[in-house]
C-alpha cells in the first residue's frame, strides 16, 4: 500500500487536533535548519553515521475492547527545502541576497481495520516527490539580477503496522508501528547537508481508534502494568491525547510527554528520547 501526502485518511477528531497543536508547539517550534542529530525525531537515511541520528522508530501501545475497531495513523514531519540565489551580473553597491533553508509540513495518513492487522503486518510506502521552482530577482530599475531556485529532494519512507492479541482474560491488543527512512544514498562522500534534505525532520505519529480505548503506558491500571512494561518503544514515546479521561488517541513523540498534554507549554521542557 502506498500512502499519499495531505489530509485524506488522516485523523480528524478533537484528540487529533489537540495532538497536532501540541506537536506543532513542541516539535515544530524551531524551523531553523539544524544538523540531523540536533533535532528530535530526525529519521535519517539508513547507513548514516550514528551521530546524525537514527533511520527508524518503534511505537508499541495497548488497546482494550477494540476487537471490531479500526486504527487511523498519521505520520507527520518536516521536509527541508533549500533555496539558493543565482546572480546574473551583481553590481557594486546593490542589495545582497542570501540563500536560505525552510521547512515544509508533511502529513501521511492511512487506516486499517484491526482485524486486518491481526492477520499479519501491513507495510505502507511513503514516497514524497521532489519539486523545484525558480523566481526572478529584479533590481531597483526593474531589470533581472538573478533568480531564487528552491528545491525539495524526494523522501522515501515506510510504515509497518501490525497487531497482536495478548494472552489473558483482559482481551488486550498490542499495536506496533515501525517508521523507517528507506532512502538509499549510494556512494561515498554523501554530505550531511544532502542527507538532511533526504530526512524526515521532527517525525511523530498520531494514532486514533474508533472503538475501545488505549491504555496509558505512563500510568497503567494495575492489571495492565505487566503488559505496559513489556511494550517496546524506541526513539519515541506514546502519550494519551485529548481531554482527560478520553483514551481514543495517542501522540507518539520523540520527546517524552505526559498523558493529555493539552497545554503545549506543559511539554515545553521535556527531554528528547535518545
Amino acid at each position: 500500500m502506498t500512502a499519499r501526502t495531505g489530509q485524506d485518511g488522516t485523523p480528524s477528531g478533537v484528540p487529533a487536533r489537540i495532538a497536532r497543536r501540541v506537536a506543532d508547539a513542541v516539535l515544530y517550534r524551531d524551523r531553523s535548519p539544524a544538523a540531523p542529530g540536533e533535532r528530535p525525531g530526525t529519521l535519517v537515511p539508513p547507513g548514516r553515521p550514528e551521530e546524525e541520528g537514527t533511520s527508524w522508530s518503534v511505537t508499541e501501545c495497548l488497546l482494550e475492547r477494540a476487537q471490531d475497531a479500526s486504527v487511523h495513523l498519521c505520520l507527520r514531519f518536516l521536509h527541508l527545502r533549500r533555496c539558493g540565489v543565482e546572480r546574473t551580473r551583481p553590481e557594486p553597491g546593490e542589495g545582497t541576497f542570501l540563500s536560505y533553508d525552510e521547512a515544509t509540513e508533511r502529513e501521511i495518513g492511512v487506516s486499517f481495520p484491526l482485524a486486518v492487522l491481526l492477520g499479519g503486518e501491513r507495510t505502507t510506502e511513503v514516497n514524497v516527490p521532489g519539486d523545484r521552482f525558480a523566481e526572478q530577482i529584479r533590481g531597483p530599475r526593474g531589470g533581472p539580477e538573478g533568480r531564487v531556485v528552491c528545491e525539495h529532494l524526494p523522501l522515501n519512507a515506510a510504515l509497518t503496522t501490525s497487531a497482536e492479541r495478548l494472552a489473558g482474560p483482559c482481551g488486550l491488543i498490542r499495536l506496533r508501528v515501525v517508521a523507517r527512512n528507506t532512502a538509499l544514498l549510494i556512494g561515498r562522500g554523501v554530505s550531511g547537508e544532502y542527507a538532511l534534505r533526504r530526512s524526515l525532520l521532527s517525525a511523530h505519529l498520531i494514532v486514533e481508534t474508533d472503538g475501545g480505548g488505549f491504555v496509558s503506558l505512563a500510568d497503567p491500571p494495575e492489571w495492565a502494568g505487566p503488559f505496559a512494561r513489556a511494550c517496546r518503544n524506541e526513539h519515541t514515546w506514546p502519550a494519551l491525547v485529548g481531554e482527560p479521561g478520553h483514551r481514543d488517541a495517542v501522540l507518539s513523540s520523540p520527546v517524552v510527554l505526559p498523558d493529555h498534554p493539552d497545554d503545549p507549554a506543559q511539554a515545553g521542557d521535556e527531554e528528547a528520547i535518545a
